[in-house]
C-alpha cells in the first residue's frame, strides 16, 4: 500500500476544512479555522488493470489559509504530488 499527499490550498475562510470533511465523508458541527495545518486519511480502492484490488491512501493536508503563516506554510508543501485550490467565487478580491 502507498500515499499520496494532496494539499488544500486556498485564502482563510473560503471552504477547505469543508471540502475535506465532504471528501472523508464527515460533519463538522462547529468547524474552526485550521492552524497550521489538518491531515486526513482516506483509503481509496482501484483495480489497476488487474484482477487484484489495490488500495492506495491520499492524504489531505488542509494548510490554514491565514496571512499570518504563510511563511510556515511552505514547510507542509513539500512532497506533494497534486494540490487542489479553492477560492470563494462570491468574494471579489
Amino acid at each position: 500500500m502507498s500515499s499520496l499527499k494532496v494539499v488544500v490550498l486556498g485564502s482563510s475562510g473560503v471552504g477547505k476544512s469543508s471540502f475535506v470533511n465532504v471528501v472523508c465523508n464527515r460533519v463538522d458541527v462547529f468547524p474552526n479555522s485550521t492552524v497550521g495545518c489538518a491531515v486526513s486519511v482516506i483509503a481509496h480502492q482501484y483495480r489497476a488493470g488487474s484482477a487484484e484490488e489495490q488500495t492506495e491512501f491520499i492524504e489531505l493536508w488542509d494548510i490554514g489559509g491565514s496571512t499570518m503563516h504563510q511563511k510556515a506554510s511552505a514547510v507542509f508543501l513539500e512532497g506533494a504530488a497534486g494540490a487542489i485550490l479553492v477560492h470563494d467565487l462570491s468574494n471579489s478580491k
